[in-house]
């Protein structure tokens, strides 16, 4: 059973007085008030018997038992003021025996049926409440001190949770300790007794067998303790250290590592329901330490892919504008030879450029796609989202000279955004406005602030003289994989529009879209402007 605080039994002999004060009180009232004892019934005398049990428990009741029977044979039965027991009195005072025996009986289950009753709720709820706990978070320092903070005292009077690392050594992750004096001296010990693997303390015999090792009681002056130096020996008297139980921490490949649990008072030791409990406990730990761990490692596979992406977007893509840049000159200088000479290097030429994009809208695809499965917006800065949409039409401008894109701003626009994603987003818009305008169409690009009643914004839109979009597939448009049923024919995924929408809406801002089905589009993307600009 959990030895939980409000639940204190009285000192036994304090029980055991209690017994013999209320048999004693009711034996006096019982020879002042002789209609007490009315046929020989020692009513009062069976009142002190349940009052024993109820109190102390079925000792106290059985002394009350006893005291009532030698009472009853000397004060009340004839021949009185002897001990002498007539054959007329026997078969009566056999009878007050069984019923007070019966009373005992039935009053210690009823008093176990209700400590076992509330034991099993304050279980039940402590390990609700861890398991709340441990679901909060997935970091493991999280993790670690919940379970101190829900296991002492309430629990136990001092933990110390170890952990395996890579390298098969063992840690001490988190202590606590019900004396917070006492913590320093626990981390002291821990110090001077480092634990090994292979050592044959409970914590190594736990994590080799994977099972839970057991003091139920711990006496520091027995023989077997004999093998402890006397350092030790005073450490663990200072710390406290009458029961203890060390469960390991089974994960899903491997032992993660144990928790030790220690209560220091002789009056609540850990009983084999408390190691049960001990053992769901540690269960639900190592079933969150490894959600830790799994988070850990996905998160350091996502920073992992975030660089991939960096190179992806940043390495590859600029040296691959570059060369569309210099295939555009080579062409206009090839143009320009005689026609016999041109020919044979504008087909080549074409065929360069078409890979080109067919890489660059790779590049883009993979990108896109990468946004959509993870968070945004990790690094807000002030950042001009004129300059910023200047420098990315200038690239575009370079790479595509056939297609003019004008850019109109009134002055700085600055707002707290992630530059390289808002990067993200306005090449994805000016791609689709480049792709989807026909050659010698115009492409128009504006910056500006409003002023709302919800605050300033900052507002870039984009307009492009394209085939447009049907009325109904401008509900989906921002759906990934969704494209409009009039640009089947070109080439595309879906998931440019659906990683523009998730970046903005992660800096707290909008992307819209007002089209008509060959009239072109215009996608504007609002965003708060930063204080006091």
């Amino acid at each position: 059973m959990i030895a939980f605080p409000p639940q204190v039994s009285p000192p036994r002999w304090l029980a055991y007085l209690a017994a013999v004060l209320v048999t004693t009180l009711a034996l006096l009232v019982t020879l002042v008030t002789p209609t007490l004892y009315a046929q020989g019934t020692p009513i009062l005398l069976l009142v002190a018997v349940t009052l024993s049990v109820a109190y102390g428990g079925f000792g106290p009741g059985l002394l009350a038992t006893v005291l009532t029977v030698l009472l009853s044979v000397y004060y009340l039965l004839p021949p009185y003021h002897s001990f002498v027991l007539t054959a007329e009195e026997a078969p009566r005072l056999a009878f007050f025996i069984i019923a007070a025996l019966l009373i005992c009986y039935l009053n210690e289950a009823w008093r176990r049926s209700r400590e076992a009753e509330q034991q099993g709720r304050e279980r039940a709820s402590f390990l609700a409440e861890l398991t709340q706990a441990l679901s909060s978070s997935l970091e493991s320092k999280d993790i670690l001190s919940s379970i101190i903070r829900l296991t002492v005292p309430r629990f136990a009077d001092w933990c110390v949770v170890n952990l395996v690392d890579k390298r098969g050594r063992i840690q001490a992750a988190e202590i606590g300790h019900v004396d917070h004096a006492r913590a320093a001296i626990l981390r002291q010990y821990i110090q001077t007794y480092p634990l090994q693997p292979h050592a044959a303390s409970a914590t190594g015999q736990a994590l080799r067998s994977g099972q839970s090792v057991f003091y139920p009681r711990i006496r520091l002056d027995a023989p077997a303790a004999y093998r402890l130096d006397e350092q030790h020996r005073q450490f663990l008297q200072a710390l406290g250290y009458e029961s203890a139980m060390t469960i390991p921490l089974g994960g899903r490949v491997g032992c993660l590592g144990a928790i030790t649990l220690v209560r220091a008072s002789p009056d609540r030791l850990f009983t084999t329901a408390d190691l049960i409990t001990a053992e769901e406990l540690a269960q639900r730990v190592a079933a969150a330490l490894d959600n830790a761990r799994l988070y850990a490692e996905a998160q350091a596979l996502s920073q992992a892919r975030e660089h991939l992406l960096h190179v992806v977007s940043h390495d590859l893509k600029n040296p691959l504008t570059a060369i569309r840049g210099f295939l555009h000159l080579m062409r206009r200088r090839v143009e320009r030879l005689p026609d016999e000479a041109a020919a044979p290097l504008l087909d080549p030429l074409a065929r360069i450029d078409e890979a080109s994009i067919r890489m660059s809208e790779m590049i883009k695809d993979l990108v896109n796609a990468a946004v959509l499965d993870q968070a945004v917006a990790v690094d807000f800065r002030l950042t001009d989202l004129a300059d910023l949409t200047q420098r990315v039409v200038a690239q575009h401008q370079a790479a595509t000279p056939d297609r003019p894109i004008q850019v109109q701003t009134n002055g700085p626009v600055v707002s707290l955004v992630d530059e390289g994603r808002l990067a993200r987003v306005l090449d994805n818009l000016i791609s689709n406005a480049m792709k989807y305008t026909p050659e010698g169409g115009l492409i128009q690009v504006k910056v500006d602030q409003e002023q709302q009643p919800d605050g300033a914004w900052g507002v870039i839109s984009v307009q492009d003289e394209g085939i447009g979009i049907p009325a109904v597939d401008l509900p989906y448009i921002f759906e990934p994989f969704h494209r409009a049923s009039n640009a089947q024919a070109i080439e595309g995924t879906g998931l440019g529009l659906a990683s523009a929408q998730q970046i903005v809406e992660g800096h707290g801002g909008q992307v819209m879209v007002e089209s008509r089905e060959g009239h072109g589009s215009t996608f504007s993307i609002r965003l708060p402007l930063a204080p006091d600009i």
